[in-house]
């Protein structure tokens, strides 16, 4: 720190022109940091100390409200789990899926990946719920404005995003789209797009997990894709591989608009696995 001191110091105090470059390269050179980077790396520090700042602030907040005189809905938790469903969702900060739901503590086992992307972390998480929390209820949730769903759609196939992590999900994705993606750039909504996704995740994860397939087989599971919109914050259910028309009528519509797709209750034709069900209140 001390060199990158006296490196900066340097720089400032020369004559602007040759002689600064070069005291900038050798800073740049004593400390491997480059004297234009330094304001961006402190403002990204000061963002993410103020971020830090929230959460705790937040945390003592939570506290607070679940205190010694409302500690009944913390208590139970410490024994165990006992979520009534499992839903897949996008890792998006746009869509907190307790609170969509209207839902609380331990009431719903979340797995959240961008674009409900499928590996074997992902599959494992839902599996793990399946076998040992009794679930028997699995929504598959993308939304309205999805940008993993947005960067398939401008990623050329065969093109690298500079991250394989990223290509591998991006990969996982692509052929969900296949059909219903237009020519680059994606659309801001990219709502057909992104429900043709969770209506492909659905269908495919009785492909990928054998605990899944058994269970859809007996009778045990559900799995329900749906489609968040983010302008309303309503949720649309979905038909899944049935649900071709629901898929092709969101085509037309704009963010924020009005989408004239069954909703939540109104008549819909379920698939052979996939099935729309009744509303229940949370207890």
């Amino acid at each position: 720190m001390l060199a990158l001191l006296l490196a900066a110091a340097a720089a400032l105090a020369l004559p602007r022109g040759a002689a600064a470059r070069e005291a900038a390269a050798a800073a740049a050179a004593l400390t491997g940091v480059a004297l234009s980077s330094m304001p961006a790396r402190a403002a990204a520090r000061e963002t993410a100390a103020a971020a830090l700042a929230r959460l705790r602030r937040g945390n003592a907040r939570f506290t607070d409200k679940h205190d010694d005189t409302d500690s009944r809905a913390l208590r139970p938790l410490v024994d165990g789990q006992r979520p009534h469903t499992i839903v897949l969702a996008c890792s998006d900060s746009r869509v907190p899926v307790e609170m969509i739901f209207d839902q609380t503590l331990g009431d719903m086992f979340v797995v959240r990946v961008a674009g409900q992307a499928l590996d074997s972390s992902v599959l494992a998480s839902v599996e793990y719920a399946l076998e040992n929390l009794d679930v028997h209820l699995v929504v598959v949730l993308g939304h309205e404005g999805c940008g993993a769903i947005a960067a398939v759609i401008n990623t050329p196939l065969g093109a690298s995003t500079g991250s394989p992590h990223l290509d591998a999900l991006l990969s996982d994705i692509r052929p969900r789209l296949a059909g219903v993606a237009p020519a680059p750039p994606a659309t801001k909504s990219v709502l057909r797009e992104s429900a043709a996704n969770a209506v492909g995740v659905a269908d495919d994860l009785p492909r990928r997990s054998a605990v899944i397939k058994a269970r859809l087989a007996a009778g045990k599971l559900i799995v329900q894709p749906a489609l968040y919109h983010l302008g309303s914050g309503r949720v649309e259910w979905l038909e899944g591989a049935a649900g071709e028309a629901v898929v092709k009528s969101l085509g037309a519509v704009s963010s924020g608009g009005v989408n004239e797709a069954p909703f939540f209750g109104e008549k819909t034709t379920p698939t052979d696995h996939i099935i729309v069900v009744a509303p229940e209140d949370r207890e």
